[in-house]
Order: C-alpha cells, then structure tokens, then sequence
C-alpha cells in the first residue's frame, strides 16, 4: 500500500494539539495514519495516510477543529534538489487535465534552494514552455503548490478551492 503525504500547519508551539486533532480527524478514516511533527520546523506537521491525499485534506478540512491553519494535499513528494522537483511538476502536469492558465506557489523552509521566488520563476518557466500554458498571478485556473520541507519538497496541482485555510488560534 503506497503512502500519501499531507502538510499541516499551525501555531508555533501548538504542534502536540494539532498532532490530536490530525488524528482524531483521520483515524475513522485511516487507522494506519502516522503523523510527523516536524523537529526542524516549527508549526509543520506530515501526516503519512493510505488515503488519496486530496481526500485526507478535505477531512481535515471539514472536521472541527482549533490548532490546524493550512492543509495542503502533496501528490508528489521528492528530495528537494531542482531537477527532481522540475520532473515531478513535469509528471504532475502530463498526468491532469489540461488548462490553460497556471501560478506556482512556492513556500520555502529551510535552505535546500536559495529562495521561493527564484524556484516558482523557473517552474513558471519551465511549465509554461513545456506545456504551452499561460501564468497568470492574478487569476489562474490552476495552482503548481509548492512545499519545500528541508530536504523533501512536496507539490500538488490545485484549484483554488481547493487551498484550504482554516481559522486557528
């Protein structure tokens, strides 16, 4: 059975809760759930699922709760090192459907590239060319996520209602 990632957040100092409510949430769903708080990052937290990540984010998107501020679903989840992350958009975007517009949203943690704007500048790039699609900052159909954790970097293709944000406190 394959494994399926999906990033949480929440406040600095928070993570022990946040850990609860991840598994509160996912557990009907998945009893094998494993949850990761992160040692290096503050307020990041992995949940490991035999889930498709995207339903695992919508879970914890609608399940109450306090602590939990972002949910990004990863489809794919790498070594952070450019041309693996180039060929994971690559094969993210082969295998969906076609749109003609895109943004890449890059969050960095960590120092594996040198910073967000310059990977989200080559991806837009290297997607667009590739793929003959337009960026578009303003209103795209489609969102390249990207989470670089480290040494792992996490990406997904979203909607934008598909960006679940959550109030916490």
């Amino acid at each position: 059975m394959s494994m399926h990632y999906v990033l949480v957040t929440c406040p600095a100092g928070k993570e022990r809760r946040a850990f609860i409510e991840v598994l509160d949430c996912i557990l009907p769903y998945d009893s094998s759930a494993h949850v990761e708080i992160s040692n290096t990052f503050r307020g990041v937290l992995l949940l490991k699922t035999a889930l498709n990540s995207m339903e695992a984010a919508r879970i914890l998107f609608e399940c109450p709760t306090s602590v939990i501020c972002r949910v990004v679903p990863l489809v794919k989840f790498v070594p952070s090192k450019v041309e693996d992350v180039v060929e994971a958009a690559k094969e993210l975007l082969a295998n969906s459907p076609k749109f003609s517009s895109f943004a890449v949203k890059c969050i960095r943690r960590g120092r594996a590239f040198s910073s967000s704007a310059a990977l989200s500048s080559l991806l837009g790039k290297v997607i667009a060319e590739a793929f003959n699609m337009k960026v578009d900052l303003t209103n795209p159909e489609v969102f390249l996520w990207i989470e670089v954790l480290g040494g792992h970097t996490g990406l997904s293709l979203l909607t934008p209602g598909q960006i679940y944000r959550k109030r916490c406190r």
